[in-house]
């Protein structure tokens, strides 16, 4: 009995052995098994094998990184993720599922996150060049987050939420010049010109190369009225950024307000040939070479504006003045009236937009109709006090109705309002000539 007993004694020492050996050899070859599926393309299959060994045992922590591969790999973010974890739980210092997670957190533009792994990895793996260059990726991605947040709250009115967000982008990553830029931009759009202007002469201490820093300073310059400095920003942000159409359009309009038509044309010119489907810079374009006395040139270009955009803004009144230099009045009627029509069907979904109600007072005017072009044009001043060309507009109405004392007096009252004079100067000046002429 006594010998019996010894070899069942050994019998289950045997036994236990033998399932520890297989409890150890079993969960490599469900691993081995997976990573052949893996290799394979076969995911699904690599996820069970390796789903097999884990359940053998779970504290293997090749297997939740080699799962989390495969999950990856199937487009399974979230159950990455979680073997990721897993894997830095059962190795705190494991570098590669450091890297692996984080790198999954900034492809889902999940930034916070990011940080925080990467400020547990610098705890307890250190700093070196890959973890530096994901924190400079999640940094930079977290600053980018904010401004975009920041755009979109600004666009839909929410400015508060919009000045904190960029405030959090340009403490997430101060070194970041677009953050000020975009600072700056939403100064200028709130018309706080003083700020915008410091902000961008600190961007652009900070970044001498940033173009569309001297763009925007020379934009301020420009509803400043001083067009000679306006002028010169224009330039460096065009030898910053020599493809932007938008800076050599701007410059031709400074050029333009400050009677240099020849230099005007020069550039808008360029800007159109960057950008050869943007018809606000061929209208630009148009009127520089009508105010050049260039009347059969301008013409061609009005009319190939009109050609492409039948309700451009303005530009049938234009090309009715044009017209009525020449003596072609019939021609001239017909442009008034087409910008009757436009403007009276865009007036019909949105009564009160002041550009539009200032171009159907133009065109009544054009076809001698005053009463009515009054009537509308003082309409658009009380719906915008300060919307200067309503006035220019009204000088120009009270002008060709015969009160050339009213049009300067109505001229006088735009020079109060903020922005460049020198346009509405020469007006005055030949209002001036015409009242005195008149009188004799």
């Amino acid at each position: 009995m006594f010998r019996k007993a010894s070899e069942l004694f050994l019998f289950f020492v045997l036994l236990i052995i033998g399932a520890f050996l297989v409890n150890q050899k079993l969960p490599v070859y469900y691993h081995n098994k997976g990573i052949e599926f893996y290799e394979q393309g076969a995911y699904d299959k690599a996820i069970v094998e390796l789903n097999k060994a884990l359940r053998i045992n779970p504290n293997l922590a090749l297997v939740h990184y080699n799962l989390a591969n495969v999950y990856l790999s199937k487009g399974l973010d979230a159950e990455a993720i979680e073997e990721y974890k897993k894997v830095i739980k059962l190795q705190p210092q494991n570098k590669k599922a450091y890297l692996r997670l984080v790198r999954l957190f900034l492809n889902k533009e999940m930034y916070q996150e990011a940080s925080q792994w990467l400020g547990q990895a610098k705890a307890l793996v250190g700093q070196d060049a890959d973890m530096e260059e994901l924190a400079q990726q999640a940094t930079f991605g977290s600053a980018a987050d904010s401004l975009n947040k920041g755009i979109d709250s600004f666009l839909k009115g929410d400015k508060n939420n919009a000045y904190t967000l960029v405030a959090e982008a340009i403490k997430t990553s101060p070194g970041l010049a677009y953050s000020y830029y975009v600072l700056a931009t939403f100064y200028y759009l709130d018309k706080n010109l003083a700020k915008a202007e410091e902000t961008l002469e600190g961007l652009i201490d900070q970044d001498p190369r940033y173009g569309s820093a001297y763009a925007l300073l020379g934009d301020i310059y420009f509803e400043k009225g001083d067009f000679t400095k306006a002028i010169g920003l224009y330039k460096s942000a065009i030898q910053f950024n020599p493809g932007n159409p938008n800076f050599y359009n701007n410059l031709g309009l400074a050029y333009m307000e400050t009677e240099q038509y020849s230099e005007a044309a020069v550039y808008l010119e360029k800007a159109l040939s960057l950008d050869p489907h943007n018809f606000n810079i061929l209208y630009s374009l148009a009127s520089v070479t009508r105010d050049s006395g260039k009347s059969e040139q301008a013409t061609t270009l009005y009319q190939r504006l009109i050609n492409a955009v039948p309700g451009y803004l303005n530009a049938h009144n234009d090309l009715g003045d044009i017209y009525k230099q020449q003596g072609r009045s019939r021609d001239a009627a017909n442009e008034y009236l087409s910008e009757i029509s436009y403007c009276e069907q865009k007036l019909a979904g949105d009564q009160d937009n002041v550009a539009f109600l200032n171009s159907l007072a133009y065109a009544y005017a054009g076809i001698g109709n005053y009463l009515k072009a009054g009537e509308l044009i003082k309409k658009a001043i009380v719906l915008a006090p300060n919307y200067r060309r309503a006035y220019l507009t009204l000088a120009h109405i009270q002008e060709l109705s015969g009160d050339p004392g009213g049009a300067l007096a109505t001229l006088n009252q735009a020079r109060s309002l903020p922005g460049e004079n020198n346009f509405i100067d020469r007006i005055t000046s030949e209002l001036k000539q015409t009242g005195s002429s008149s009188n004799k």
